[in-house]
């Protein structure tokens, strides 16, 4: 989103309170489509009750000029009206009806009636006495929500991190493939060893373990040899866990780094004066 946006959206909710409606929030911000859509995808409009395919639809029908909407739609063009309609703009639709005043002060059979005579017409205007029903909103189609796993994708891709879950739930781990692949041909080294989440680590020093995480941190470090060795740091629901990764194990393995999902990594845990780090041995 624009600076501008965003300054626009706090500044209407600190004048006028919550959004009510999607079309509220475009009126009173000023938000380009593009904008709101990136909200609805992320879950930012969660609170008004609908679904993201529900939102997205009227998102898209908000912001199709009534120009353009198919014949075939069985919309009719007061029904869309009413379907774009705010608060706002519908006290404003009111106020043009050249009737609204006179209602406005009439007051039974002691005040002014609402007859034509207490009415200000320009010349050659015309008026009907009684006012057109509103039209009701076409109702929304009931769309199920997005599963899990592609609410967490929207958000990671929208936000670059997850608000629904934690990735290492939403996110397959690429090991996986590889790891059955070794199994399948009798690798004695096929199975990672000693599984554990990253919050004992710090009980498991001189252990060898395996650590199963999404990569939270990584820095790139020069040996003096000029060869590349990295340090990561891997989190899973659980805690934060650090992992050392020296020059042959990183030209080694260093590639699957660069994939989007859960990391795995065997190593032994190392306790440097009360700091565990895991030394890696095998990205799998």
């Amino acid at each position: 989103m624009s600076e501008v946006t965003l300054g626009a959206i706090v500044a209407a909710r600190a004048a006028g309170g919550r959004f009510v409606s999607l079309p509220d929030f475009l009126e009173r911000t000023g938000a380009q489509a593009d904008e709101a859509e990136a909200l609805i995808r992320c879950g930012a409009f969660d609170g008004l009750d609908r679904t993201i395919p529900e939102l997205l639809w009227r998102l898209h029908m908000l912001r199709a000029p009534a120009r353009r909407v198919p014949r075939d739609a069985g919309l009719d063009p007061r029904e869309l009206a009413a379907l774009r309609s705010t608060p706002s703009s519908r006290t404003a639709a009111r106020a043009k009806d050249p009737l609204a005043a006179a209602r406005a002060r009439a007051a039974g059979w002691a005040g002014a009636g609402i007859g034509a005579g207490n009415v200000d017409l320009a010349p050659g205007e015309t008026a009907s006495l009684f006012s057109a029903p509103e039209a009701g909103a076409p109702a929304l189609p009931r769309l199920p929500d997005h599963d899990r796993l592609t609410r967490g994708r929207l958000e990671h891709e929208i936000l670059g991190l997850t608000v629904s879950a934690h990735p290492t739930a939403l996110f397959v781990c690429p090991a996986d493939a590889r790891i059955a692949a070794r199994e399948s041909l009798g690798s004695e080294r096929a199975r990672p060893v000693n599984p554990i989440p990253a919050r004992d680590v710090p009980q498991s020093a001189g252990a060898r373990v395996t650590l199963r995480g999404w990569p939270a941190a990584t820095r790139h470090v020069r040996t003096a040899d000029g060869r590349t060795m990295r340090f990561l740091t891997l989190e899973d629901e659980s805690a934060l866990a650090e992992v050392v990764i020296f020059p042959d194990v990183y030209e080694r393995d260093g590639a699957h780094l660069s994939e989007t999902g859960v990391l795995c990594v065997t190593g032994t845990v190392q306790d440097q004066m009360g700091a565990c780090t895991l030394h890696a041995e095998v990205i799998w």
